[in-house]
């Protein structure tokens, strides 16, 4: 397999990195903590009765405000869903590194933001008890390395509940567009990240000093004006290097090739990209209705998933060192209430859903999804690294055949993924070589 060469400087980016040796010489290999600090409907459906009424965490903190019985729950889950097992665990595993997603309202008293209806921890976030403070603290405890993520801005910059609110426009197109127009949130967005920066700093004058990069923004809306997103970006940047010079990620916004453009001239250092790919959204990813068919586009998908290499490079060579931030064994979205609670399962039901449970235990399917997953760490290995979406999801998710699909935890149970990483039984770097053929299985 051949691949695009771009110069020394960023031949396998991973090894040039500041933090590599942090993580024994390797790239990324990390899983996301999602649902933790930002509350998504399918990870943890039955923290509460989630319902078009009820879709997102500026709905529950609005319901149930500080001091309610809902609240001590949110409480709960920020202090107990994660324990100090799961980081051993991760740590176990081979991992190296935690993807943390934060919402905008945990550090919005530190930077003079108003954040109603939003709830919080009664600590500040200097309290060294904070619980945002105590999860990075556990991951630190076994040689963790963290990115504190900002997933959810202002106004939302991209209307989905993984944002903390979740937009109600009849139209996708302008979701998020309110943060993208409304320069008020724009700057109340830097003034967080400017809180975050310090915060990171103030963790490691105590000793926690693991988390080795800020993301300025997780998935602004696809759909928005990119010149907007690169000029946030840019006075974000201006306004952190006047703290701190930690390591910075910016995200593509699901865009490509314009990112060789925007990035013409940017002036700055120590800044690198995060990506997400999927197979488990678009109509001709998830599209199938028999189990013919599924062998076929699970086939399919692998050798896309190779084919996302190029782009990768491409990313790496003419933008920014590039990871991928999220990515997932799905190939159908078939997980209850994925696209938000309430809303229907998928974008339109092809009958690929009634066959998950054949999956469950088979052996081919065990082997396609093992090397599904070295593929997509194959091509990612070969930039920054990658963190899977994610490591666990909560209580009402066991029965779900879809569950490996999206919680790392989960698939190394079923025995699709390694217990350890790497694993013995296949090289993830040779994991492209070989072409799948989908002669078998005509659909």
């Amino acid at each position: 397999m051949t691949k695009l060469y771009c110069g020394e400087d960023r031949e396998l980016p991973w090894q040039k990195t500041p933090w590599v040796q942090r993580i024994g010489n390797q790239p990324f290999r990390g899983v996301n903590t999602g649902g933790v600090f930002v509350l998504e409907p399918w990870i943890t459906p039955n923290f509460t009765d989630w319902s078009l009424t009820l879709p997102d965490q500026y709905t529950y903190s609005w319901q149930n405000p500080q001091g309610s019985p809902g609240y001590q729950s949110l409480v709960n889950h920020w202090t107990t869903w994660y324990t100090a097992q799961d980081f051993q665990q991760i740590a176990a595993a081979g991992l190296n590194s935690i993807r943390l997603p934060v919402g905008w309202w945990y550090f919005a008293p530190a930077a003079n933001v108003q954040y109603s209806p939003y709830t919080i921890p009664t600590q500040l976030i200097t309290d060294l008890t904070h619980p945002i403070t105590t999860f990075i603290k556990m991951a630190h405890d076994n040689n963790l390395v963290v990115i504190l993520d900002l997933h959810g801005a202002p106004s939302s910059q991209n209307g989905l509940d993984n944002s903390g609110v979740r937009s109600n426009d009849p139209k996708p197109e302008r979701w998020g567009f309110q943060w993208f127009y409304d320069p008020e949130a724009q700057q109340n967005t830097t003034l967080v990240l400017v809180a975050m920066a310090k915060y990171i700093e103030f963790l490691s004058a105590n000793g926690i000093d693991n988390v080795i990069a800020l993301e300025l923004l997780n998935e602004p809306w696809v759909f928005g004006d990119m010149s907007i997103i690169r000029d946030f970006y840019v006075r974000s940047i201006i306004a952190i290097r006047q703290v701190s010079d930690i390591p910075i990620i910016i995200h593509d916004a699901f865009r490509h090739e314009e990112w060789d453009w925007l990035l013409t001239n940017f002036p700055f250092k120590n800044i690198y990209m995060d990506t997400h790919i999927y197979h488990a959204f678009n109509a001709d990813d998830i599209a199938s209705s028999t189990p013919v068919c599924d062998h076929n586009k699970m086939i399919v998908a692998q050798n896309i998933a190779c084919g996302y290499g190029s782009m990768l490079r491409f990313k790496t060579c003419l933008g920014l060192p590039t990871f991928v931030g999220e990515w997932s064994l799905a190939i159908d979205d078939c997980i209850a209430i994925i696209r938000g609670a309430g809303k229907s399962v998928q974008t339109k039901d092809f009958g690929q859903c009634k066959n998950l449970q054949a999956r469950v235990g088979d052996p081919w399917w065990i082997q396609a999804y093992r090397k599904f997953a070295y593929k997509q760490m194959s091509m990612s290995e070969r930039e920054l690294g990658w963190f899977f979406w994610t490591w666990k999801t909560g209580p009402g998710t066991e029965s779900d055949p879809s569950t490996p699909y999206w919680s790392y935890s989960s698939a190394m149970k079923a025995g699709i993924l390694p217990t350890v990483l790497p694993s013995a039984n296949y090289n993830i770097t040779s994991a492209c070589f070989e072409f799948e053929s989908t002669d078998p299985y005509t659909c």
